[in-house]
């Protein structure tokens, strides 16, 4: 379960005055943001909370990925003419009625 962590915005002024201090509570899992002139420019975060966050965005790709597969698996399994193809090309395939990819290249004179 990730833990919550609290984020304190700090207008830079404070920042500056109290750098090192903020600088151990992100340390310490804190996530400071930085504001100057009323926007913030600034996250400061742990190393350890970092890796978590780029962990969470490659799982999240990941996830991504493989439900862009299966809506397109639905698809094609929803669609009677790409199913009618599909089934031709496996009976093509075990009545030997292939050619490989060398084969091919002859035949175009690549």
């Amino acid at each position: 379960m990730a833990s919550k962590t609290k984020t304190q915005l700090v207008p830079t002024s404070h920042f500056r005055r109290d750098i090192d201090q903020f600088l151990m509570q992100a340390a310490n899992g804190r996530q400071i943001r930085v504001k100057l002139s009323g926007k913030i420019q600034v996250e400061i975060l742990s190393e350890k909370k970092a890796k978590e966050l780029r962990r969470r965005a490659r799982l999240n790709n990941k996830i991504r990925e493989w439900f862009e597969s299966w809506q397109e698996t639905q698809e094609i399994l929803a669609d009677p003419v790409m199913m009618d193809s599909i089934r031709r090309s496996e009976e093509d395939i075990k009545a030997g009625r292939v050619v490989t990819l060398d084969e091919l290249k002859v035949k175009l004179g690549l």
